[in-house]
């Protein structure tokens, strides 16, 4: 969840490869990470942003694991399998290729 009221902080958009954690969570992000989260949303997919912090991926993930659950899962499904094509993280491939086979199950 973005919470709008909380302060975000214009930062280099280098530092989107500074390490976030593994588990991390939009409200414990500082106010440039926040920058840089929300400026990562705009596209996932460019070239620049292919170089984010895998942290930036698996926030964004756990929203998309909610989405499996609501209406807009079919949306959500395609965005996970888009990821897990452009993103070269054993963890993240694991953990999003599980989804999507777990879903498909349902």
């Amino acid at each position: 969840m973005i919470y709008t009221k909380q302060i975000i902080k214009k930062t280099d958009f280098s530092k989107i490869t500074n390490d976030i954690g593994y588990f991390p969570t939009y409200s414990e992000l500082s106010p440039e990470e926040k920058y840089l989260y929300l400026k990562w949303l705009e596209n996932p997919f460019s070239p620049e942003n292919l170089n984010a912090n895998i942290g930036y991926i698996f926030l964004f993930y756990y929203g998309l694991e909610r989405y499996l659950f609501l209406k807009k899962f079919e949306p959500a499904l395609q965005m996970i399998y888009n990821l897990y094509k452009a993103y070269d993280n054993q963890s993240f491939k694991m953990y999003s290729f599980e989804c999507m086979l777990f879903y498909s199950m349902i």
